[in-house]
């Protein structure tokens, strides 16, 4: 383990006793570390990857344009940049040109994401899709969910591919996709995939891709990330003791694999790649206590920002942006947009359990404490129905003709006006269905 100045212990003191607990704040041991990636990636090509590392580590003025134009031709590619306009707080429906969120739900076949052979694009898929704010229980997400939990090896671990091996890099992004759509931490799923990772963790602390590989197990910088960004999500200490193997964490060894030029060599002595700037965007994320979907919260001046939860969810037949766990930087804003599916529409919204009506948006401002915003959707009624069967017929007439002089207290008071009479009956007739 290595040592901590007295200047980062008393920060780290300081940062505690003010509330900033949350795994979503930048390691104050780490920051010069992750200021120098920083400065390599702001030098590379645009890449969804390099995108959620800036916004991970508070560099929230990144240039998304790039994205609106992004070629993408599977659900990978979709789901990255996905996850890349989420994190920075843009709706992927309505970014650009291209409805993202659409595209990907085109590539669910066979109760899955993608390909039926791979489990990749299903992890990804389901991180993607709730971060867009698609509601966990709906058809495409439970059955990514259970095309990935009747995947899981007997070792624990999680393939790449149906039938593979189990690998470390997989086995830690299937956990954070299955924590997203509400796996518990104490799930014996989650239990077992943990259990396989801390089992073939290597003794310098790092983990290698495949513990088992003929090729070699050293341990390389990528799978160090992904196995940090699982625990972060976790919420567990990947630089404790917990996570260490003969004093030594994943933190540790990620670290030691930084270049003078600021990125992360894949190996120990691999130097610089055309893969550099991801596996560089990968540290970042994971040392910056980030996980996937990324959580954006812009740092202080003093090292770190205080920050508060607001659970957003919706119910079937729509969508409300941003969704999930979403952190917001005490003091500021933070305003969601809900979106009914076609057919629908916003039938309530609660605000910390209390009704603030079918709007289609919401913002809360000055935040200062936790919140929860829940929404809930209810199918069109057409003009006229009074039965609500979504027809207009003899049905809504006898109802129609029952109510008649009656004060407007039913579905028959058609035009609102509280009378149930001759203009209600109009409006019933213009829209009968023949």
């Amino acid at each position: 383990m290595k040592k901590k100045t007295l200047t980062i212990f008393l920060s780290v003191i300081l940062i505690s006793l003010i509330g900033l607990s949350d795994f979503s704040e930048i390691r104050a041991d780490n920051q010069s570390e992750i200021d120098k990636a920083i400065d390599y990636l702001k030098l590379q090509p645009s890449d969804p990857w390099i995108t959620m590392a800036l916004i991970a580590a508070g560099k929230t003025d990144s240039d998304l344009n790039y994205l609106k134009t992004l070629s993408a031709s599977s659900a990978t590619d979709y789901e990255k940049i996905i996850l890349a306009i989420t994190a920075a707080g843009q709706n992927p429906r309505t970014f650009g040109d291209i409805d993202f969120v659409s595209q990907l739900r085109g590539f669910y076949q066979n109760n899955q994401i993608g390909s039926p052979n791979y489990l990749n694009d299903d992890f990804w898929g389901i991180l993607a899709l709730v971060s867009a704010g698609e509601d966990s229980n709906g058809q495409i997400i439970q059955g990514s969910k259970n095309f990935i939990l009747a995947n899981q090896n007997s070792d624990g671990g999680f393939p790449f591919g149906v039938g593979w091996g189990s690998d470390i890099d997989d086995t830690a992004a299937a956990v954070m996709a299955l924590l997203e759509v509400g796996v518990k931490t104490d799930d014996s799923v989650i239990a077992k995939a943990v259990d396989y990772l801390k089992t073939n963790q290597n003794n310098d602390g790092g983990f290698p891709y495949d513990p088992v590989s003929p090729w070699g197990t050293a341990s390389n910088a990528s799978s160090d990330a992904w196995v940090i960004s699982a625990i972060n999500k976790l919420g567990e200490d990947p630089d404790g003791s917990s996570w260490s193997k003969n004093g030594a964490s994943p933190v540790d060894h990620l670290l030691s694999l930084q270049a003078g030029g600021g990125y992360f060599e894949w190996q120990e002595g691999t130097g610089e790649d055309s893969f550099s700037p991801v596996t560089t965007s990968y540290a970042v994320i994971a040392l910056a206590n980030n996980y996937y979907p990324i959580i954006s919260t812009t740092p202080s001046s003093g090292g770190g920002a205080t920050t508060h939860t607001i659970n957003a969810s919706a119910g079937e037949h729509g969508s409300v942006f941003l969704s999930g766990r979403v952190l917001a930087v005490s003091g500021s804003d933070e305003a969601f947009a809900i979106t009914p599916d076609a057919g629908y529409h916003v039938a309530d919204v609660l605000v910390d359990g209390a009704s603030v009506g079918p709007v289609t948006s919401y913002t809360f401002t000055n935040i200062t404490a936790d919140h929860t915003i829940e929404v809930s959707f209810a199918v069109d009624i057409k003009a006229g129905d009074i039965t609500g069967d979504n027809v207009v017929n003899e049905y809504d007439f006898i109802v129609l003709t029952e109510d008649w002089g009656q004060a407007g207290s039913s579905p028959a008071d058609l035009n609102h006006d509280s009378t149930i009479d001759k203009y209600d009956f109009a409006l019933l007739m213009l829209n009968w269905s023949m």
